[in-house]
């Protein structure tokens, strides 16, 4: 299962955001997940390994020619009337 672990933003905060995402990614299990940790830089998410950008029409990322897909869920509330799906739609309209 491919697992995308969103971070970091315009924010002060980033720094934290940047090591929280690592520390989640340290403790999901390697041999169950394909873990990729996706910063938000200005409106771009971009993988930190490799550097390469998201695809905003289908939230992809290609690595070496591999098309990898993430499923964007609606499990997390980022405030009280805000949820990650909705603001997946903020950045991904173009």
């Amino acid at each position: 299962m491919n697992i995308a672990i969103i971070t970091g933003g315009n924010v002060a905060e980033k720094g934290i955001s940047l090591k929280s995402a690592t520390t989640v990614s340290n403790h999901l299990d390697s041999a169950k997940y394909n873990k990729y940790i996706i910063e938000l830089d200005d409106k771009d998410f971009k993988d930190q390994e490799s550097g390469n950008r998201i695809d905003k029409n289908d939230f992809t990322l290609v690595v070496n020619e591999n098309k990898i897909q993430f499923k964007v869920t609606d499990s997390g509330k980022i405030s009280s009337e805000d949820t990650i799906a909705k603001m997946m739609k903020i950045f991904f309209t173009k």
